[in-house]
This record gives C-alpha cells, sequence and structure tokens, in this order.
C-alpha cells in the first residue's frame, strides 16, 4: 500500500500535495506504482495526527475528489486500487460512488454515526481500526487497565459486531490496530511484537489485519 496525503499538516509534515495541487503531477508516482507491482493507494484529506483539529466533511472531500476522478478517467490505472481515509460517511459515499476501492477509517464506526450503515449499502471493503477519542483528544486515553492487547481486542470486537449488525459483511473488513492512536509508545511496541497473539482472539481470528 503507497500513502499520498492531500494535506498540509500530515505526520509527514510535507505538505507536498497540498497548495496549487493538480493531480496530474501524480503520474510519475501512479506509473511508479504499477511497475512495483503496488495494488493499493490509500488517499487522505484530513490529518490525523495527535491533537489535529477537524476537518469539515466537504473541505475534506473538495481536497481528495479531484484525485479519484483524475485516476479513475485513465484506464491505465483501473488496477489500481484507491483507498480512502476518512471517517465522514458523506464523504465516503462520494468517493465509492466516483470510483474509489475502499474505505479506511480510524474511527471504526464511533466518529459517524451513519458510517457503518453507508458502508453496508454501498457493499464496499473497509478498514476498521482501532482508537479512542478523536485525534484531539486520544493521547489522554492510553489507560488499558487488562492490558494493551485485551483492550484492542475487546473493543474491536464490539465494533466488528456493531459493523455486522449494520450489514457490513464480515469477508469485507480488514483490521487495523490502530499504531499511534490512544497508545503510548511502549504500547505501540507491544502491539507490533504480539500482533500476532491479538490475530488469534476470540471473534477476530481469520479476520485479515493492515498494520501501518
Amino acid at each position: 500500500m503507497a500513502i499520498l496525503n492531500l494535506t498540509p499538516d500530515s505526520f509527514s509534515k510535507d505538505g507536498k500535495y497540498t497548495k496549487g495541487f493538480q493531480p496530474s503531477s501524480l503520474l510519475p508516482q501512479l506509473h511508479s506504482l504499477l511497475l512495483h507491482r503496488i495494488p493499493i493507494l490509500d488517499i487522505g484529506g484530513q490529518s490525523t495526527r495527535p491533537h489535529a483539529s477537524p476537518l469539515s466533511a466537504s473541505e475534506e472531500l473538495a481536497r481528495i475528489l479531484p484525485t479519484i476522478q483524475y485516476i479513475r478517467a485513465d484506464p491505465t490505472f483501473n488496477k489500481i486500487l484507491l483507498c480512502i481515509d476518512t471517517y465522514h460517511s458523506s464523504v465516503a459515499r462520494a468517493c465509492i460512488e466516483a470510483g474509489a476501492d475502499i474505505i479506511n477509517d480510524i474511527s471504526g464506526g464511533l466518529m459517524d454515526q451513519d458510517m457503518f450503515s453507508t458502508v453496508a449499502e454501498l457493499g464496499c471493503t473497509y478498514i476498521l481500526m482501532h482508537m479512542r477519542g478523536t485525534p484531539e483528544t486520544m493521547t489522554s486515553l492510553t489507560s488499558y487497565p487488562d492490558g494493551v492487547i485485551n483492550g484492542i481486542a475487546s473493543e474491536l470486537n464490539e465494533r466488528v459486531q456493531k459493523a455486522m449488525e449494520a450489514g457490513i459483511h464480515r469477508w469485507r473488513m480488514i483490521l487495523d490496530p490502530g499504531i499511534g492512536f490512544a497508545k503510548t509508545a511502549d504500547q505501540n511496541l507491544e502491539v507490533l511484537r504480539k500482533l500476532p497473539e491479538l490475530r488469534e482472539y476470540e471473534g477476530l481470528k481469520g479476520l485479515p489485519w493492515c498494520v501501518g
């Protein structure tokens, strides 16, 4: 998976594809994806770094949609799956309808009550990530009395069940442990070390994972 940040205040802090950005400038990178057989391009229009202020759905969509439309207008890049980072159900809908393939939701449906029903209706693949609170508050929500692995497993299990109740097929879900989200540096390392254990938890076993 390759990542394209269409935001000036992302984790990478480069702002390369923001001011005056034209989707056509992505041509070399898109051809590189094909050359190196990278199947997924993850596109984000909103920073979710710690303490980041939220962006409205309309602003987020304005950053993302032209790039989706540009890529999908060229059959050369049809084999590249487009994965959209958003917790807004309206953005998810517009992007999937424009030709995107996957929704990557850092909040696991917690920040928009319509996300699960929207994804179920669209029938798209859904990356369900573990997080607590919001990017503004998550650094204060790192207490896991039963251990970070047990905490993540329990909370992801609950979200998976809610997603299935809303109509999202289990085989359409990919889980993400949320490295860097509501976790300390030591907890992040523990999650990476014990990922095989997390994958075997009752209720999560058999689901694919995305870690990054």
